[in-house]
């Protein structure tokens, strides 16, 4: 056929249009524009003309072109969106660069995005995509600079190819995983589960699976070039390019679904005209070849259903996911609800059983949230920040004797971390040990001079010990720090009623009062001091 420019530009915006929600898809625009001059060029450009004439040349050139531009002006609008918004060329979206870095790590499994640093970087226990703006920022912290998504997507692509040349056997086994993966049963996912997906919905349980597509497909396939051979259609040619460019999404960067989807339309015509065939034979009464075909059918639809590569999917992981856009949308009972599901689905996922305890003890259930810290300590029990976050909730709730021993150790392992002597010398002082917290204290202080509330506990300590001179300028350093304490004012008032000084004593509690007006203590000194 000749080729008509309409088409071009149709083709090259439907593209686009993929690509708006399918970015992978764009991995096709050189190859289909590479099939349109192949093709236009062999074709005649009018009834007579030869073949690769210059007219028919020129003609391949100017819909390879338009192709192009055509998808170009789909994806166009995107495009502008980032650059007034992020001020950066990003026609679509950055997200293949950190799926290529997560794919080829050093522990990746050709499917899951979940890599270790990549949840050091947000400053929370596990990586997610809605936490993809602290990634950013926590890679720039790390670099001593701020830098831009587009950065941090260079940065990431060059980091997965410092990954693959330094080990390019774990490189080539991981694009065979994916490659497996890719015709495999199994339908690996990195965000909604789809496997889990058809389990849960009534509507999708008995649709078929990709091995009844794959297997019908084949069957196609094979009929389509049996009774074809003695036409070449390029056609095939162009399904083949988008079929290998699908592929290549894959077996480079990670395993999915969704990844191979765009192919699937490309065996439901194969596998239609397989049935077709089928049930044309049968009214024909060519039993034989029916029953060939249909056996034929029958045996790579169970070949197809059986797996090629191990391959397992934690259920919590979409749960989670879920839970964290629940709870940026202001959902907090639900996605507490779903953090539960995923910890009884799957106790040991990464950074779960923290963040459920950090939940709950946000919403005052104490004793469910301690449950969780501990079996998250015991899960990763050289995590500081875990075991304080811990320790502080159990110091709250009167379980001083069990944060004792834990953050005597932490203490004694980080001496550099000042949140571990601060925290000792508070569950020092909760227990009556006055001397050791104060030394705690100090050792706090001499790593974070600028700890409002190590100031105040050790004005506490001193306190105790009698030296309110000294408790008072503890306390006068830690309202520099942050004129908000009320208890700062109100254990100022105590060692100033201590020393006689009731007119100063009675301002520090109206202050602390001002602050908090539940402040008990101050209220029952106040009304002391009045009477």
């Amino acid at each position: 056929d000749r080729p008509r420019p309409w088409r071009a530009i149709a083709a090259g915006f439907l593209l686009g249009l993929l690509a708006l929600v399918y970015p992978n898809a764009l991995l096709f625009l050189p190859l289909g524009a590479a099939w349109m001059i192949h093709a236009a060029r062999r074709a005649p450009s009018r009834p007579g003309q030869a073949a690769g004439a210059p007219r028919a040349r020129g003609r391949a050139w100017r819909a390879a072109i338009l192709f192009a531009a055509a998808a170009s002006a789909a994806i166009l609008p995107a495009t502008i969106r980032n650059a007034v918004v992020a001020r950066e060329f990003v026609p679509i979206s950055l997200n293949g660069a950190i799926s290529f870095y997560s794919g080829n790590t050093a522990t990746a499994d050709g499917v899951s995005t979940d890599v270790p640093e990549l949840a050091r970087w947000t400053g929370s226990d596990a990586w997610s995509w809605f936490l993809y703006d602290r990634l950013v920022q926590g890679i720039g912290e790390s670099r001593g600079r701020a830098i831009t998504h587009g950065q941090a997507a260079a940065w990431f692509t060059a980091r997965a190819w410092e990954e693959i040349r330094g080990d390019p056997a774990r490189f080539l086994a991981l694009c065979g995983r994916r490659a497996l993966l890719f015709i495999s049963p199994q339908e690996p996912s990195i965000s909604e589960l789809v496997a889990h997906a058809r389990q849960r919905r009534q509507a999708l349980r008995w649709s078929p699976g990709f091995a009844v597509v794959l297997g019908t497909g084949l069957v196609g396939l094979l009929l389509l070039a049996r009774d074809g051979r003695r036409r070449r259609d390029p056609g095939l040619a162009l399904a083949g390019l988008f079929v290998a460019a699908q592929f290549a999404s894959v077996v480079l960067f990670t395993a999915g679904a969704r990844y191979r989807a765009p192919a699937l339309p490309l065996l439901f015509l194969p596998g239609a005209y397989a049935l077709a065939r089928i049930l044309e034979w049968a009214r024909a009464g060519s039993w034989g070849r029916a029953g060939i075909a249909a056996a034929a059918t029958a045996a790579l639809v169970a070949a197809a259903g059986v797996p090629l590569v191990a391959h397992e999917i934690d259920p919590a992981a979409w749960r989670v996911d879920r839970a964290i856009a629940l709870d940026r949308a202001g959902r907090e009972a639900e996605a507490l609800d779903e953090y539960r599901a995923a910890a009884a689905a799957s106790p040991a996922f990464p950074g779960l059983r923290a963040k459920l305890g950090a939940l709950l003890a946000q919403r005052g259930e104490v004793a469910e949230a301690l449950g969780h810290y501990r079996a998250a300590v015991a899960q990763r029990a050289q995590d500081a920040e875990l075991r304080l976050s811990w320790t502080a909730l159990l110091i709250d709730a009167g379980g001083v004797s069990e944060a004792l021993p834990v953050l005597e150790t932490l203490a004694a392992a980080r001496p550099d971390l000042a949140a571990a002597h601060f925290q000792l010398g508070c569950a020092l002082a909760r227990s009556g040990e006055w001397a050791a917290a104060e030394r705690a204290l100090a050792r706090a202080l001499a790593l974070e001079p600028g700890h409002p509330l190590a100031h105040l506990y050790t004005g506490m300590a001193l306190a105790e010990r009698g030296a309110h001179g000294e408790a008072l300028d503890a306390y006068r350093r830690a309202l520099g720090l942050d004129p908000g304490l009320a208890d700062a004012h109100a254990r100022r008032a105590y060692s100033l009623l201590a020393l006689g000084r009731r007119d100063q004593a009675r301002e520090a509690l109206e202050a602390a009062l001002a602050l908090d007006p539940a402040h008990a203590w101050a209220h029952r000194r106040l009304e002391t001091l009045r009477r």
